[in-house]
């Protein structure tokens, strides 16, 4: 870990594999990252899983894109 990260932006984890599920909502200001929070959950996994996907999708589309189909 980057020693200038200041304790309050950092979470502490034993080392491992883990499932990631991070939750937000846009701020009533309208401007992202502006008093947002994110609520961020880990869960342990014995092992790497298998990916159904490659890579990290696009989270939000580009401006004339629709958003990509959810599985």
């Amino acid at each position: 870990m980057d020693r200038s990260t200041p304790p309050s932006r950092s979470i502490p984890l034993e080392r491992g594999n883990y499932h990631v599920t991070l939750l937000t909502s846009a701020p009533s200001s309208g401007i992202l990252g502006e008093d947002q929070a994110i609520d961020i959950w880990f869960q342990a996994l014995e092992e790497f899983p298998d990916l159904a996907h490659h890579g990290v999708p696009q989270l939000v589309p580009e401006d004339n894109e629709e958003p990509a189909a959810q599985d």
